[in-house]
C-alpha cells in the first residue's frame, strides 16, 4: 500500500522494533538513500540519539559503479574484457 513508503509509517515500524529489542541493543539503522528511507531514519534518530542513520555503503558502491559501466570507455574496456574471457572460456 502506499502507506507502507511513508517515512512516519518506515519509522514506526522501526520505533516498533527498536522498543520490542531494547534501544540499547541497537547503534545504527542502515538503509539504501530512498528520501522515505532518509526521513524514517532521522525521524528514529530524532527519538534515539544514540542510534545513527546510516546509509549502506555497499548501495553506493552500487550505484556509482552502474554509472561508471555506462561511461563509453568503461563500455568498451567492459566488451574488451568480455572477449578475453569468451576467448579463454572456449580454448
Amino acid at each position: 500500500s502506499k502507506e507502507s513508503h511513508t517515512s512516519q509509517y518506515i519509522a514506526e515500524k522501526i520505533i516498533k522494533v527498536i522498543e520490542s529489542v531494547g534501544a540499547g541493543k541497537f547503534s545504527a539503522v542502515v538503509s539504501d538513500n530512498a528520501s522515505s528511507m532518509v526521513k524514517a531514519k532521522k525521524l528514529v534518530n530524532e527519538k534515539y540519539e544514540n542510534i545513527m542513520p546510516i546509509r549502506c555503503i555497499d548501495h553506493q558502491i552500487n550505484l556509482i559503479t552502474t554509472d561508471i559501466c555506462k561511461l563509453p570507455f568503461a563500455e568498451d574496456l567492459l566488451k574488451k574484457c568480455m572477449k578475453i574471457v569468451k576467448f579463454f572460456k572456449t580454448s
